[in-house]
């Protein structure tokens, strides 16, 4: 069996038909497919086409490495398409450490405690949440025509615990964007994660909701990295087409605690 690789959620789709020119993971048109390839070579066929383009998925699958979460974040909004990329960095912990972490600190005792809520970007945006998100001091490399737009962008993260992560940015421009497409800035962020992970078989599903007035999308899967499930849930809302306010939180395996826990985080998560 041949594959072709999907350039925008790297799933491997195998080649079975002549007509297959979208990806079956995230429904986005496959660059390269045969129609496209046809009409560079108008006399070959399908055979022609697997032997040319199509390759063996075993061949460059990742190998699957002991992880634990480490995240780096890389946020960019572009005028209209806004996207903003969360990446995780080089897996530096073995999982012997993710063992004692969850055992000096439980997850599921953390569901029954009181979290304080933390305020963000001078009270624009808060949560309630048992992780402390600290401001990142580093700036972010912004390409030139971004940093036109931006007047001023404030990241905090959490990044302590091996399995799971949480970050929150705020940005706000020197101008309104009208017509600011959350759609496009929440797909940005997803992308720019399985670029940096070499993630495949991305799933996901979209909702619209308000964050009070404020209109929001929230999106919520899974994909695979280095052999391992990642989970994620964000939401990415609009304030006033002047600033754009965007939380993610990813996670390591089937947990349901951690699920519990970023659906409390989210249902506090509010926007003034």
């Amino acid at each position: 069996m041949k594959f072709i690789k999907c350039e925008s959620c790297h799933h491997y789709n195998p080649i079975k038909s002549e007509y297959q020119i979208f990806c079956d993971a995230c429904g986005k048109k496959i660059s390269n497919n045969f129609k496209a390839w046809q009409q560079k070579y108008p006399n070959k066929n399908l055979e022609d086409y697997k032997i040319a383009v199509g390759v063996d998925k075993q061949a460059t699958k990742p190998k699957p490495k002991k992880i634990s979460l480490k995240k780096i974040l890389q946020i960019t909004f572009i005028v209209i398409c806004s996207s903003i990329g969360a990446y995780f960095g080089k897996q530096q912990s073995s999982k012997l450490y993710s063992f004692f972490h969850e055992l000096a600190y439980p997850t599921s005792e953390l569901l029954k405690q009181d979290w304080k809520r933390q305020y963000f970007a001078n009270k624009k945006a808060s949560l309630e949440s048992p992780y402390l998100l600290t401001k990142e001091t580093a700036e972010l490399a912004l390409p030139d025509e971004v940093k036109q737009l931006v007047l001023k962008m404030s990241n905090y993260t959490y990044t302590e615990n091996p399995n799971y992560s949480i970050a929150l940015t705020v940005i706000e421009y020197n101008q309104a964007i009208e017509n600011m497409s959350l759609k496009a800035g929440s797909d940005g962020s997803i992308t720019e994660v399985l670029n940096r992970t070499n993630g495949t078989d991305l799933y996901y599903s979209d909702s619209d909701t308000f964050i009070n007035q404020y209109p929001a999308l929230v999106k919520k899967g899974n994909f695979k990295s280095d052999g391992n499930e990642i989970y994620f849930k964000s939401i990415t809302c609009s304030r006033n087409n002047k600033q754009a306010i965007h939380l993610i939180a990813l996670w390591i395996g089937k947990n349901e605690d951690y699920e519990l826990i970023t659906e409390r985080l989210f249902n506090s998560f509010d926007v003034r």
